[in-house]
């Protein structure tokens, strides 16, 4: 079998069934091709001739055709191989052929001619009413299916026009139920094309900005927007249209009633169909009312502060100036003891209280300008050892642990970011605490345990096997001068465990305790592995 490698570009073309239809004539000899055009020839047809296999390959190319009429005895390719390799041509392999030979009339060659795609045989010489008879049938059809496929294109445009239509209307029942549902929502909403240009805005903002749908779109809305925020507005909308991300700003619109412009929450989405960007959708929300009450806020937050600092620096100084004075009350009476022989037993009882109130106030004039020194105080932190700064506490209060007895268990601490004055007081205070309230006929054991906090950070513990408390009182324990027992029952004034409180603040960290009445408590201390930027400063705290 001969292939021919045929590659031309198909420019076939269907036709109208009304119109003349094409007729391919294949013959090698032309007085052969001659008494085929001589009995097909009528208007109805348009009549191709080919003189070679070649030639008629090259033909179907150009053009649909309703029949061929093919000669089986021809040079170079027959008609059996012509046959085969137009059946191999998609556009041509339904088109019928019809074998016309002189010779080759025995079975087995009309065999291989329907084999080859033959729809039909002829003999030469041949009757020219049954030629024209059998062609007839083949152009019927061929018009019939004609019809069909311009019948099913007519449909199929008729249908998709009728999607079209039914689409336009549906999205026309969805842009109105939106609009809808715009309307009744009591925020302002817009939207906008791809580009950003707004194409449509809600009720709520014509009636607050008293500019219409028309005079809004395009670029009309900058006339609602407080002409000082436009360019921060503009410059936002840019950016999302560049970036094809959504974005939330604060904008002033101007209210038509009274011309005030008011702060609004502009929130703006992108809306995308079947992945790409269809539109942008935005809400303004007011927020200038809540704006105001920040501000207040803010102001009076600040007036708090200052008059905190204020409170701080008059108890500092009244704390100072007071220790003089007091300082003489105290070396007076100690120098009248030597003379307290001559007094009779209520004038010694009187003498004895007002001894004792002089040191009690000597002792709360020391914690309060303690106090206020760590509250005013600015501090330096660095990289300290808790251990020297434990050795250092534990070598002032000497006297107090042996008078006590108070026994220590004491577990490898870490190195910290600190204040080393700061975190001195603040096991000074919690070891005293936990000394003073140690129950009676006991000897105390504190344990000093430290390890990594699980959000960062170090965690001490400070635990003692004291009188404990409930544990419905542990916020009240760390405020200033609130007291669990009465005055007469333990020494103490009340703050040390104010101090503690303020120096873990000063820090950026938290305090808190675990305790039950008789089974003694645990102070937890928390420690960042930095302390807050706003707690570190270049002054020191002795």
């Amino acid at each position: 079998m001969m292939g021919l490698d045929v590659k031309l570009k198909d420019s076939r073309v269907l036709g109208d069934p009304e119109d003349a239809v094409n007729i391919l004539l294949v013959d090698d000899r032309p007085d052969g091709l001659l008494a085929l055009e001589a009995v097909l020839a009528c208007p109805e047809y348009t009549l191709v001739t080919a003189s070679s296999g070649q030639e008629a390959l090259s033909c179907m190319y150009d053009r649909t055709y309703a029949v061929v009429l093919l000669d089986v005895q021809m040079p170079i390719m027959d008609g059996f191989e012509t046959a085969r390799l137009m059946k191999q041509y998609e556009p041509s392999k339904d088109t019928p052929i019809i074998f016309v030979t002189a010779i080759n009339k025995d079975s087995r060659h009309i065999y291989e001619g329907y084999k080859s795609g033959a729809a039909d045989y002829l003999f030469k010489p041949f009757d020219p009413l049954i030629l024209r008879a059998k062609v007839k049938i083949f152009v019927e059809l061929f018009r019939r299916n004609l019809m069909i496929a311009k019948q099913a294109k007519q449909l199929l445009e008729a249908e998709k026009r009728e999607r079209e239509r039914r689409l336009a209307e549906l999205e026309m029942e969805s842009l109105q139920r939106y609009r809808k549902l715009a309307d009744s929502i009591p925020h302002i909403i817009c939207k906008a094309r791809p580009d950003g240009s707004v194409d449509y805005v809600n009720e709520v903002w014509c009636a607050y900005t008293g500019l219409s749908r028309e005079e809004s779109s395009g670029e009309g809305w900058k006339n609602g927007i407080f002409p000082e925020d436009v360019p921060k507005a503009v410059a936002a909308w840019a950016e999302a249209v560049r970036t094809l991300k959504g974005f939330e700003i604060e904008i002033r619109i101007v209210r038509a009633g009274d011309g005030a412009p008011r702060w609004h929450l502009l929130r703006v989405i992108p809306e995308t169909t079947q992945g790409k960007l269809s539109a942008w959708i935005g809400t303004c929300t007011d927020i200038h009312d809540r704006n105001e009450a920040w501000e207040r806020l803010s102001k009076t937050n600040a007036d708090l502060e200052q008059s905190n600092r204020d409170l701080e620096q008059f108890a500092y100084i009244t704390s100072h100036d007071l220790q003089e004075p007091l300082r003489k009350i105290l070396t007076f009476s100690d120098r009248l003891k030597a003379k307290l022989s001559g007094l009779d037993g209520q004038e010694r009882d009187y003498f004895e209280r007002m001894h004792s109130a002089a040191h009690r106030m000597k002792t709360i004039i020391e914690d309060l300008l303690q106090h206020s020194q760590i509250a005013r105080g600015e501090r330096v932190c660095t990289r300290i050892d808790l251990h020297e700064v434990l050795d250092e506490v534990m070598a002032d209060l000497e006297v107090k642990i042996h008078q006590t007895g108070a026994q220590f268990e004491i577990s490898a601490l870490p190195h910290v970011n600190a204040s080393r004055p700061q975190m001195g007081h603040l096991f000074q205070n919690l070891i005293t605490n936990a000394i003073k309230f140690a129950k009676k006929d006991t000897t105390p054991h504190i344990v000093i345990a430290a390890d990594r906090s699980p959000d960062g950070g170090v965690d001490i513990r400070v635990s003692d096997n004291g009188i404990g408390f409930e544990q419905k009182y542990v916020d009240r324990i760390f405020k200033p001068f609130q007291r669990l027992h009465p005055r007469g029952e333990y020494d103490g004034t009340g703050i040390g465990l104010s101090i503690v409180q303020k120096i873990v603040d000063n820090h950026g960290g938290r305090i808190t305790a675990l305790s039950q009445v008789g089974e003694g408590a645990t102070f937890v201390v928390h420690l960042p592995d930095e302390p807050a930027a706003s707690s570190v400063s270049t002054n020191g705290l002795s």
